[in-house]
């Protein structure tokens, strides 16, 4: 026969184990381990120059003129060479894209060219493609050594989870109606 004394300590007991279990099993990352990243596209990563970088690299990669006339230091070419990098392609139209915008900003004044000196410069943004079986972390930790190197990082693939309708019309859709129709109950009913 089981007194009320062993019945609780029989419980707390069993409750301690459940306790435990559920925190071995709901371990926090530690130094380790790393929450999972993003899917990336295989051999691509994207590299941010400084917005100041005096020279198209695309064009001085396509050219073979290489970067470190323009940069004073050969990392870049150095990572260039050892990933076999043959391009940079522009993301948004490369530095000839921001010469178009500073002509058209003198030529119409300020706002011309896409927001004047606050907007966000986006001409030093490239695509880079290596091996896709190539580390392409490591190959983004080889660019970041490079002081003109603003950014690296894999091009990473995004996804949307829900896609609900934002549009104005349709969000309001259901409170006119819903105003509508009070505005018909109120008219309805007897004062």
């Amino acid at each position: 026969m089981r007194t009320p004394r062993r019945l609780a300590l029989s419980a707390a007991t069993a409750w301690l184990g459940a306790v435990l279990a559920v925190a071995v099993a709901a371990e926090p990352p530690g130094k380790d381990r790393q929450p999972p990243r993003p899917p990336m596209v295989a051999g691509e990563l994207l590299v941010r120059l400084r917005s100041d970088f005096p020279e198209c690299a695309h064009c001085l990669v396509a050219s073979g003129r290489g970067l470190t006339t323009t940069t004073g230091t050969r990392i870049l070419d150095q990572v260039r060479l050892k990933h076999g990098i043959t391009q940079m392609e522009p993301v948004f139209g490369g530095v000839h894209a921001g010469a178009r915008r500073q002509a058209a900003q003198r030529r119409f004044g300020a706002k011309a060219g896409g927001g004047g000196a606050a907007a966000t410069n986006l001409s030093q943004i490239y695509l880079v493609r290596v091996d896709p079986k190539a580390d392409v972390l490591k190959v983004a930790a080889d660019f970041r050594r490079d002081p003109n190197v603003v950014s690296a990082e894999p091009n990473y693939l995004y996804s949307i989870k829900s896609t609900g309708d934002l549009s104005p019309e349709v969000n309001l859709a259901p409170r006119r109606k819903a105003a509508k129709q009070s505005t018909v109950s109120e008219e309805a009913s007897p004062a």
